[in-house]
């Protein structure tokens, strides 16, 4: 009876080693493998009909968390009884799983250790959503730095330039850059770069046409108006082309994303990420509000720098207006005076400039007064105004 519950007693333990979810496992001291659960054969890809007598246990770990066991972990359990740490195992596919594992050493009755068992347990996952939180983390440093950025700062390139700044020093992205799109040229110009350029950005052709050697996710972000992802630079046949300059720069994942102006595109910001897959939908949506903000930010710049050229210039002509001309004639005069010399004011008139406005229309009118300007400032020296 006292057997057959031993018998028993010994069937339930089986039975939920067996059926727990995390790797349970024994071995010698000598290093090799006496017992695999099911879950630990799965987590390593064995058949489960494995001869587990040619298995040796730190095989079955990469180098690195091989290391750690037979120098750490081992060590440790049979001095402290126990040691618990994150490792990882190797896959016979040869794909790393991270772990949390627990080494016991069990001890016979004259204190030497008999076997050594482990148990482990499949962090991918924990592992995968802290890796995105620190991707998250990231892309919320560079969003707030640069909407800081944006409400001090009033020129358009020194926004560009302290936009990578972040990117690269907050963010973490390797590169980052940002380009300005000449429509008639059909060519992106690069006007501010941070992060490991060496020479990558001379190297690829900056055009939007559809011709061979371009760089495809330039063209389709600035045609298409949206932001391009590649999470995968080595494997991505647009990217074939710059592929092993890419590579050697640590680049791993890129990002285009288009500004916009009066739903056009006037430039791109590219990011460029150390990690595969570093762009989910999370990072997606917070750098299309990036770029979203830096739009903004563009129009308000170029409104204010158009109202500052209101105030002192002619929209149809582009000369002086009546503010800036009295003001630099004064100049003039006073300095004129100042040094007992002459300064001349000419005046000139259009006659009949009404007639050509009632005739021809307004448009003809001001092509008049384009024409005139141009013929004024060819006409003088570069010092008169």
């Amino acid at each position: 009876e006292q057997r057959k519950r031993i018998q028993e007693e010994q069937a339930r333990l089986v039975a939920i080693i067996e059926a727990t979810p995390d790797m349970v496992a024994t071995g010698d001291a000598g290093g090799r493998v006496l017992y695999y659960n099911q879950a630990g054969l799965r987590m390593l890809g064995f058949e489960p009909d494995l001869d587990i007598s040619q298995v040796r246990y730190l095989e079955t770990h990469p180098a690195w968390a091989a290391k750690l066991v037979a120098e750490t972990g081992i060590p440790h359990a049979m001095e402290h009884g126990t040691w618990s740490g994150e490792t990882a195992l190797r896959r016979c596919d040869g794909r790393e799983v991270p772990v949390s594992q627990v080494i016991i050493a069990h001890k016979g009755s004259d204190g030497s250790v008999a076997f050594l068992s482990t148990i482990a347990r499949d962090i991918s996952r924990a592992k995968q959503q802290e890796a995105r939180i620190l991707r998250l983390n990231r892309v919320y440093r560079v969003l707030s730095g640069i909407n800081n950025a944006i409400v001090r700062i009033r020129d358009r390139n020194e926004l560009f330039e302290e936009a990578c700044r972040i990117a690269v020093g907050d963010g973490g992205f390797r590169m980052a850059w940002v380009g300005m799109f000449d429509r008639g040229a059909g060519r992106v110009t690069p006007v501010a770069v941070r992060g490991d350029d060496r020479g990558y950005l001379e190297s690829i052709d900056l055009t939007v046409e559809d011709v061979p050697g371009n760089c495809r996710l330039l063209a389709a972000a600035l045609r298409e108006k949206r932001d391009i992802v590649s999470n995968d630079v080595e494997h991505d046949p647009h990217m074939a082309h710059v592929a092993a300059q890419a590579l050697e720069r640590g680049f791993r994942s890129v990002i285009l994303l288009p500004l916009m102006m009066n739903d056009e595109p006037i430039g791109v910001l590219a990011l460029y990420a150390g990690e595969r897959d570093f762009f989910d939908a999370e990072e997606l949506r917070l750098l299309r509000e990036l770029a979203g903000d830096i739009s903004f930010a563009l129009k308000h710049i170029d409104n204010e720098e158009r109202l500052n050229y209101l105030a002192y210039f002619d929209e149809i002509t582009g000369l002086p207006n009546r503010t800036l001309f009295s003001d630099r004639f004064e100049q003039r005069l006073s300095a004129a005076r100042h040094d007992r010399q002459l300064c001349s004011l000419i005046m000139l008139d259009l006659e009949h400039f009404k007639n050509v406005n009632d005739r021809h229309g307004h448009l003809t009118g001001d092509q008049v007064l384009k024409d005139v300007a141009a013929a004024m400032k060819k006409s003088v020296r570069e010092t008169d105004f």
